[in-house]
């Protein structure tokens, strides 16, 4: 519990009031430099967590605890572990990973509290409140709000079991003039100071677009959305600071390249002549590391099921997928940083900034954008459709690979206008799909990455980095993907069903309905 001090309270009338109703034993004050820290997207704060590394003298504990409360999660002696995998013991990273996953924790704020800590005793002279006076100011992390001064605080905690003496405590203090009791957290009070906004970053469009707009306002709207998150990942991207920033990034890439080629009719021809070649070669230059990036983060699950001698065997492959992703990294950290990426981004925003017109009789962009949008959706969930009933089981992994393109495109158009349409049905019919495309892409991604599997082994043996066993290891492995595989290519036809049932269709035609009609028989799966 906290309460900040205003006017005239100060420790000695503090700890005054307080020895009427408990014991004070002070303590020596202390100076601690506290570092707070979160991933790029907020994921312990979305907990209501936050992980803290604290430095007195030459001892440094990192925790992990509530927010609110300042609970402690979990701690461990030395620096704040950067990865969930840097914590130990075993359980307590794990426990992290479940919140953080893949993401670094990167600091957010920094300051240094000198505390004036006091024990409360009851008549057994047991402690049963702990309390402390802080002072704080802020660090160094953003020099423009560094050496503020945050108010004074009492801090009260309980002691387990003693419950009802930290509401005598809390009573004391609230009953007293020049204190103001609040709920907000000290990370929040210091991320105030320093001009931060909780949840100021998310991958997801996030836009509102009026109902009517005319369709190329629409568009522009959503692709300077997606500008945006590019912007915003592009550092961390090059620094290669953990694998989700090239994830978004990589993501806002493709999704303004799906834009580019399903609205194309509220676009000029100049502009996608432009800039599609640009998108394009964007795509293929951030593809092959983030390929590398998912065999990283799989490599432990994909080898999981394997014996333990068999997974030593593996270790030179894992090297070897570790080298290359360093080298593709390279590649793709020199490529966004030069002056082909720098002009690209400029050209971009500015043609976004402007108003888009077109003499060409096929351009929609003056139609309202529910218009153009249902019409487009209506026409990619058709080739869905097609596309799935096509199915058998002798059809090659690249009609399947067709399949989960085209429900990729129908996804993207459903999220960039989401706003024009009731949330909850979006969400339904969104939920459906993601079943399908989970599905979809596992079975591509045991398809590419046993493929994989083979490149690398010639790579090794041609370059005499595995011995024999890792070669025959990487055999088994290779075979572990294909069941797996033929397991995921089972389930495609039921997770289709499913997706193309005639209730879900129906709910499609109502929503986006247009001039554009599907025929009542396109919502049958003969799978």
């Amino acid at each position: 519990m906290k309460f900040l001090l205003e006017g005239q309270a100060d420790r000695t009338t503090i700890f005054a009031e307080l020895a009427q109703r408990f014991t004070v034993r002070p303590g020596k004050p202390r100076t601690i430099e506290r570092t707070f820290f979160d991933t790029f997207d907020w994921r312990l704060y979305s907990a209501g967590q936050r992980a803290e590394e604290a430095r007195e003298a030459e001892s440094v504990q990192a925790e992990w605890m509530e927010n609110a409360t300042g609970s402690v999660l979990g701690r461990m002696n030395g620096p704040m572990g950067r990865m969930a995998r840097d914590w130990h013991p075993a359980p307590l990273a794990e426990a992290l990973a479940r919140i953080i996953k893949m993401r670094a924790l990167l600091p957010l704020a920094k300051i240094t509290t000198t505390r004036w800590p006091a024990d409360l005793l009851d008549e057994r002279e047991k402690t049963v409140v702990r309390a402390s006076i802080e002072i704080s100011t802020t660090g160094s992390i953003s020099p423009e709000a560094a050496g503020r001064a945050l108010p004074p605080a009492v801090v009260l905690s309980a002691v387990r079991g003693y419950h009802t003496e930290l509401e005598k405590a809390i009573a004391v203090l609230a009953g007293m003039s020049g204190l103001t009791r609040v709920q907000h957290s000290t990370l929040d009070q210091v991320l105030a100071i320093d001009g931060r906004t909780p949840l100021d970053y998310s991958s997801k469009i996030n836009v509102r677009l009026p109902h009517g707009a005319p369709c190329e306002e629409a568009v522009r709207t959503v692709l300077a959305r997606l500008v945006e998150i590019m912007a915003a990942n592009h550092k961390g991207t090059v620094a290669d600071v953990d694998t989700e920033f090239l994830h978004d990034f990589r993501v806002a890439v493709r999704r303004t390249r799906s834009m580019l080629g399903q609205m194309k009719a509220a676009i000029p021809a100049s502009i996608l002549k432009q800039f599609r070649p640009e998108f394009d070669w964007l795509g293929a230059v951030t593809g092959p590391t983030r390929d590398l990036d998912v065999y990283v983060l799989k490599f432990d699950d994909y080898s999981a099921p394997l014996n333990e001698a068999v997974r030593r065997d593996l270790a030179p492959l894992r090297k070897h997928i570790l080298r290359r992703q360093h080298q593709e990294q390279l590649t793709l950290s020199r490529a966004i940083s030069a002056q082909r990426y720098q002009a690209l981004i400029v050209d971009w925003e500015k043609v976004l900034r402007s108003t888009w017109k077109s003499g060409a009789q096929s351009f929609r962009g003056d139609d309202p954008v529910e218009a153009v949008v249902g019409q487009r959706i209506l026409k990619i969930l058709k080739r869905a459709l097609r596309q799935g009933r096509a199915l058998t089981d002798d059809s090659p992994a690249s009609a399947v690979h067709e399949l989960r393109i085209t429900c990729k495109k129908l996804r993207y158009m459903m999220e960039f206008f989401k706003s024009l349409y009731p949330a909850a049905e979006i969400d339904e019919l969104t939920g459906a799909l993601k079943e399908l495309q989970d599905n979809l892409g596992d079975f591509q991604d045991y398809e590419v990455h046993r493929t994989e599997l083979y490149r690398f082994a010639e790579e090794m043996a041609a370059h005499k980095t595995a011995r024999p066993r890792t070669l025959l290891a990487i055999g088994q492995l290779a075979e572990s993907l294909a069941v797996r595989q033929r397991l995921a290519r089972a389930d495609i036809g039921r997770r289709f069903a499913g997706f193309a049932a005639k209730n879900n269709i129906e709910r499609f035609r109502t929503l986006f309905k247009t001039a554009e009609r599907i025929a009542p028989d396109e919502g049958d799966c003969n799978l």
